[in-house]
């Protein structure tokens, strides 16, 4: 039988992600460290993976901390770790909801840690355009009555990326397996991302992203969004930035039909 969870808020990962799964890695000892806080604001619907959208029995307000980090072991290997912290309230009944009654959770609120994901990308190509592969393996989330953080399983994603960038624009695409324990259905994962330079300073950056399950026979899940990238240089090549982003899906199976906001501080050495 394939599960599901009751909130899934993956777009969360979204934000962070598309940068893992870039076809550059890190020079030999190269650090990249970013800072991010989350939110749906308030909502109250749920895609429920045929097209449509459901109401909630409660109000639920969706937020996450992450941090995520690179360091590169060697020209061409480069460790990636992400840890988010999952803030999720379930919050005063929703007055649109007309479903049963009987199961309706109480009012409460989870704070815990989400998927942690540790991995390891390889460079397999570097001319004009360049390649890398990337195996992930992501943790179990702990699960709660009626609310989890994450999925309560093993997963693991082998990753392969194409990319270019030029004076002012870049793009690349991405390929994966999201291959997941406990009886949860198997993914495809596809997606783009193309960024152009502003200016000197600013980048405007758009992705997009394509989740298909092998066996649930649900409708994909469509992410979307963009972010606009401050970046300021210091000394020793060192660059110091903010990011803020915006991000929301067409279809899903219990995903959230609100926008996803984030802002988050990065540095690079």
């Amino acid at each position: 039988m394939n599960k599901s969870l009751f909130f899934i808020s993956f777009i969360f990962l979204i934000a962070t992600t598309t940068l893992a799964q870039s076809p550059w890695v890190l020079k030999k000892s190269g650090i990249y460290t970013q800072f991010t806080f989350n939110t749906i604001p308030e909502y109250h619907t749920l895609f429920n993976g045929k097209g449509v959208t459901f109401e909630t029995s409660r109000l639920v307000k969706d937020r996450t901390l992450q941090i995520y980090t690179e360091y590169g072991l060697t020209d061409k290997f480069t460790m990636i770790a992400s840890v988010p912290y999952k803030l999720i309230e379930l919050t005063t009944l929703n007055p649109s909801y007309n479903g049963p009654t009987e199961n309706i959770p109480e009012a409460t609120k989870v704070n815990a840690p989400g998927n942690i994901q540790l991995s390891l990308k390889y460079k397999i190509l570097q001319q004009k355009w360049v390649s890398a592969l990337q195996i992930r393996l992501e943790t179990p989330a702990s699960p709660k009555t009626g609310i989890s953080t994450g999925f309560d399983a093993f997963s693991i994603f082998p990753i392969i990326s194409v990319g270019r960038g030029w004076n002012k624009f870049y793009t690349f695409y991405w390929l994966s397996a999201i291959i997941r324990g406990n009886n949860y259905s198997e993914y495809l994962n596809s997606g783009i991302e193309a960024g152009v330079r502003a200016n000197r300073n600013i980048w405007i950056i758009a992705y997009s992203e394509l989740m298909h399950s092998f066996n649930n026979g649900t409708r994909p899940a469509t992410p979307f969004g963009i972010k606009t990238v401050f970046e300021k240089s210091l000394k020793n090549e060192n660059k110091i930035g903010l990011i803020a982003n915006l991000a929301g899906s067409f279809s899903g199976r219990f995903v959230a039909h609100a926008p996803f906001l984030s802002i988050g501080v990065f540095l690079k050495h």
